[in-house]
């Protein structure tokens, strides 16, 4: 292992004119560099604590001075080889950033780092995602948790929780008519479910995050998710020290009237272009969102698509039962009857079930 700089040297360092420059490498490896110091100064935090400082003073004078900001050169002025933009995707806002977002941003990181001190115009903004299913169904799964078990939620028991899910466990098929296809990996769980973490409701969920439990009902509206998660990533990564122009920084979902515009432009756009159609398509259905409920959005049924059925119409030589009152009756090929259609309809429906079962 290289020895480590003592603290004067430190010192001297942090007042050298480098630490105005956002290339520069010091602040990008403070959490490597505090581990290097754990193990050599034992409990001795004066090292680490002086990191913590250099780093703080570098950001602020980044800050200051403005120099991630990048604004678009005059007309006619500028080559593509003078600029770089990098974009990272926008993290869902239904939690904390996590280690997997800090590997991926420090790659777009290290390439804006590298074009700025070759001397490029860098853009590099930053956005934040909003739009779909996941956070409002967990602001209503919290909903349905507080108005079930209370504010704080009391929630039954595990050995409660167990009883109740094995009274309601459906029995498996008595034959192996449904086989998995041997072709398609099929997951135990949804891709909701793992990403929920250790927490078994949506409370716990937060209440793991490091919200007060006194905080943690507000998250029953969704809307409060768009103010509350995005100044934490935004936080987040300034600590990390990313070369980012906050000035276009952003949520999406039309709550940003701004962003809801834009995307309404690119829709048109396209449309106008023909490459795209609107159309109609078979889509899983959610009852109690009112809404179509694409792939991911779903706690579970996973995998789940829209099924074709295709329907022989056979000639019924004997009707009985619930079936004896359309005797005499006959269905046109286009499904309508001389009567009541309404009552041959229920009848049909039986019939069809019948058939199935």
């Amino acid at each position: 292992m290289n020895a480590l700089p003592c603290i004067s040297q430190l010192d001297a360092f942090a007042s050298h004119d480098h630490m105005a420059q956002p290339g520069f490498f010091v602040p990008r490896l403070t959490n490597l560099y505090l581990l290097r110091v754990s193990q050599a100064a034992g409990q001795n935090f004066a090292r680490r604590d002086l990191l913590l400082s250099l780093q703080s003073a570098a950001q602020e004078r980044w800050e200051a001075a403005g120099v991630f900001n990048a604004d678009a050169p005059a007309t006619g002025a500028g080559t593509p080889e003078e600029k770089f933009f990098g974009n990272f995707p926008y993290p869902y806002m239904n939690g904390l950033l996590h280690l997997g977002h800090a590997f991926s941003l420090s790659k777009l990181e290290f390439a804006s780092a590298f074009h700025r001190l070759c001397g490029k115009n860098v853009l590099f903004p930053q956005g934040f995602h909003c739009t779909g299913m996941p956070i409002k169904a967990c602001a209503d799964k919290l909903a349905r948790e507080i108005a079930t078990y209370g504010c704080p939620p009391k929630f039954p028991t595990e050995e409660e929780a167990a009883a109740e899910a094995n009274g309601a466990a459906e029995a498996p098929p008595a034959d192996d008519a449904i086989k998995a296809d041997p072709t398609k990996f099929v997951a135990k769980k949804s891709k909701a479910v793992a990403k929920k973490g250790a927490g078994a409701t949506q409370w716990d969920i937060l209440k793991m995050s490091g919200i007060p439990e006194e905080d943690i009902p507000a998250f029953a509206d969704p809307l409060h998710w768009l103010r509350f998660f995005p100044p934490l990533a935004m936080r987040d990564i300034q600590v990390m020290g990313c070369g980012v122009d906050w000035r276009r920084s952003f949520i999406t979902t039309d709550v940003n009237p701004f962003y809801d515009s834009f995307i309404r432009w690119q829709f048109h756009t396209l449309l106008k272009a023909g490459k795209v159609v609107k159309d109609k398509r078979y889509a899983v259905y959610s009852p109690l969102d009112g809404q179509p409920c694409a792939d991911h959005d779903r706690a579970s049924g996973e995998g789940v698509g829209p099924q074709d059925y295709t329907l022989i119409k056979m000639k019924v030589l004997e009707l009985k039962g619930a079936l004896s009152a359309l005797e005499g009756e006959r269905c046109t090929p286009l499904g309508r009857r001389n009567g009541s259609s309404t009552r041959l309809q229920k009848a049909t429906t039986t019939l069809l079930f019948l058939l199935v079962t």
